[in-house]
């Protein structure tokens, strides 16, 4: 807007009330380094961690996918205060299966850490804390 031959530009008058949360949300990805251009500042990444990297190394790279350890090293080494893993082989199943992919992502990553499952609800909130709302589809 113009006002007296002046430009007065909404910046130069606002601010957020509140930060603005960030998320990345990538699906089949092999190469988490591909996010570099956009990771900065990132409050929540959700990244697909198909195979544990053991697994990954008999299937063979021609996936197109990540591994539990790559993609959790990638996240650590970012220093991303939340990553919610997603899309896991139907190898693990549900129970141990599943042990052994949180128990491989704790051994690589730090902060907040999440394992998708079918009804899952997380929230950024406007402190840019990550928390889980809902576990599963049955409320908690």
């Amino acid at each position: 807007m113009s006002y007296k031959g002046v430009l007065l530009r909404a910046d130069d008058y606002t601010y957020f009330a509140w930060q603005p949360r960030v998320l990345v949300i990538c699906g089949d990805n092999e190469t988490p380094s591909c996010l570099d251009p956009v990771i900065a500042g990132v409050h929540l990444l959700v990244h697909e961690a198909t195979f544990l990297a053991a697994d990954l190394q008999k299937v063979g790279p021609h996936t197109g996918h990540s591994d539990v350890q790559r993609i959790c090293a990638y996240a650590q080494k970012q220093a991303l205060p939340a990553l919610l893993l997603s899309h896991f082989s139907a190898r693990y199943g549900l129970g141990e299966g599943m042990s052994a992919i949180a128990d491989e992502a704790k051994g690589e990553y730090c902060g907040r850490l999440f394992l998708a499952t079918d009804g899952m609800v997380v929230a950024v909130d406007k402190n840019t804390q990550v928390r889980l709302v809902q576990s599963d589809f049955n409320k908690e």
